[in-house]
């Protein structure tokens, strides 16, 4: 069973642990001695758990939409309303994987220009110095994404969006479909892992307003 263990606060001790069967079918989670166990049907619809001391753990299975190019499902894991960290909610973990889409852009952006250079017959890279600049900005946007700032993700996104409207303008309006298509679902995929980037704020208890 695939197994993830996380930390309730940011460099403590790894005392929540997750299991799960294929597909998330059954969800196990246990922590401080104590453990719950969720069917499907409860891990799609959200489980709250009450830890010791009276903290609210949500543990939920958040199906990925069926235009999304995530690669899984998300497990949200919040306690008293706030990502845990190292869980898909927190935005460094969001940061990294929009990280990994950038880079791989601007790595295909590169792989194209040089596969030109070398393959090519035509001389000159037609756009290719513009192209190169494209994808070693994306490239940096990427790894400064990985550390978690959120800026770099919308302005990848940017990016993306601008070439885009450049391509299908230069193109005269028959730019390839399928070409326009996967580029807004990763501007779209950008865009939303930015907005989930936010702050994390907790919503407050009853007993915190009463203290």
């Amino acid at each position: 069973m695939p197994t993830r263990k996380l930390a309730l606060e940011r460099g403590g001790e790894r005392r929540l642990q997750l299991r799960w069967r294929w597909g998330m079918r059954e969800l196990e989670v246990s922590s401080s001695g104590q453990a719950w166990k969720l069917d499907g049907a409860a891990a799609r619809e959200g489980a709250h758990l009450t830890l010791p001391g009276g903290s609210t753990l949500l543990v939920q299975r958040v199906r990925r939409r069926w235009w999304s190019v995530a690669l899984r499902d998300d497990l949200r894991v919040e306690l008293d309303g706030v990502p845990v960290p190292g869980s898909d909610g927190d935005p460094r973990v969001i940061g990294r994987r929009a990280a990994s889409v950038i880079a791989l852009f601007g790595l295909l952006r590169l792989l194209l220009v040089f596969l030109w250079i070398v393959f090519g017959t035509g001389g000159r890279v037609p756009g290719g110095g513009p192209f190169a600049l494209e994808g070693l900005a994306l490239i940096l946007l990427a790894a400064l994404a990985a550390f978690g700032l959120r800026t770099p993700v919308i302005l990848g996104a940017g990016v993306l969006a601008l070439e885009l409207v450049v391509s299908v303008v230069a193109a005269g309006g028959r730019a390839s479909p399928v070409g326009v298509i996967v580029s807004v679902l990763v501007i779209v995929h950008l865009y939303g892992g930015w907005t989930r980037m936010r702050p994390p704020s907790a919503t407050p208890t009853l007993g915190a307003i009463f203290e």
